[in-house]
């Protein structure tokens, strides 16, 4: 496996993002990464997956995996090459899967695009841990989030 970045980011979108998404992509296919992860939950992972799908032909080296937070119950998108169940995932209450998925994304990935534009939610809490770990690429929901505590 390449270089991993990772999208994250809130369920609703509120504008179009598809190009400042192409070009952060393009951006970091330059710099390295060539295995993009999403999540597949929202408007955000579904409009990441849709561009990485569509850059693939700039970039026909390119792809796009689907890291699951519950076990499949039907056949994933062809838009995604390949679907990834993490271990230790199915542990615990479901409804703290997607916290697990996305802990699990944010230790084993070295990028990540995110779309954070309001401070609370999952995508929020796991853009402050990608802050603390160096990991964020750029953040498409706004250009900088005042942290609580940060100035």
């Amino acid at each position: 496996m390449g270089k991993v970045c990772a999208f994250f980011g809130h369920r609703e979108l509120y504008n179009d993002i598809t190009p400042q998404l192409e070009e952060a992509i393009s951006t970091a296919v330059k710099h390295g990464y060539d295995v993009f992860w999403g999540g597949g939950n929202g408007a955000f992972d579904r409009c990441a997956a849709g561009t990485v799908y569509r850059l693939k032909k700039k970039y026909p080296h390119i792809k796009i995996v689907l890291i699951q937070a519950y076990l499949p119950k039907q056949p994933i998108s062809e838009i995604y090459d390949q679907a990834i169940f993490p271990e230790g995932v199915e542990i615990g209450p479901p409804r703290f899967a997607i916290n697990r998925r996305n802990q699990w994304i944010i230790r084993n990935c070295e990028g990540a695009i995110c779309y954070v534009n309001h401070s609370y939610g999952g995508a929020y809490a796991a853009y402050r841990k990608l802050l603390r770990n160096k990991k964020v690429l750029v953040n498409l929901g706004m250009l900088t989030l005042s942290l609580p505590g940060k100035q």
